[in-house]
């Protein structure tokens, strides 16, 4: 059983696979209501990722986008370290702590985090990590990362508690969803849902 993604939104795609499934063809329907539950948890998902009108978009001038952009480059003055699996990565402490109460509080505590000012994060790579910080940091990116990167970066986002980073992870992720990594990102965004 296939259903095509061309023309379809992640939301759409999901709504294909489900009215397919109860078009009546398949006699097995008893034997696929897990499958139909993780598709119509799926789509709850996606629908609860519709920005609300209390965080609408909003249009920003192009040579502030820079400005944030000079400001996620300027390492100089970067006081935080994050240690990936491949190597480190470095931020403004309180960009950070400003985004994320469980940065703030990890990094205010007596413990090692909060007295060397450097945070592991061992089962990510460092493209996710600085994924994570460039869209913290400017609301977008200059790359095309993968889905494999973005799903890895959501993953810290939702982990440190930074919303607007998960929101604008989510939309980002919803764009690239084909019939080869849907149900990867399926997964992710149910197991995201359950947190």
């Amino acid at each position: 059983m296939k259903v095509d993604t061309s023309g379809h939104s992640a939301i759409s795609y999901v709504q294909a696979w489900l009215q397919r499934l109860d078009d009546g063809d398949y006699d097995f329907r008893e034997q696929l209501s897990v499958e139909l539950s993780c598709l119509t948890k799926v789509l709850c998902c996606f629908a609860s990722t519709v920005p609300s009108a209390e965080h609408a978009r909003v249009s920003v001038h192009e040579g502030i986008v820079e400005l944030w952009e000079k400001y996620l480059v300027a390492n100089t003055s970067h006081d935080l370290t994050i240690e990936a699996t491949d190597g480190v990565v470095t931020a403004h402490a309180q960009m950070l702590k400003g985004a994320s109460a469980v940065i703030s509080a990890m990094l205010a505590s007596p413990m090692k985090e909060g007295q060397a000012q450097r945070i592991q994060v061992k089962d990510v790579p460092k493209c996710a990590v600085s994924l994570f910080l460039e869209i913290l940091y400017t609301c977008s990116t200059q790359n095309e990362p993968g889905y494999k990167t973005t799903l890895q970066a959501l993953d810290i986002a939702h982990r440190w508690q930074v919303d607007v980073v998960v929101t604008i992870l989510g939309d980002l992720l919803q764009g690239m969803i084909t019939d080869a990594n849907f149900s990867e990102i399926a997964e992710q965004a149910v197991l995201k849902a359950r947190a």
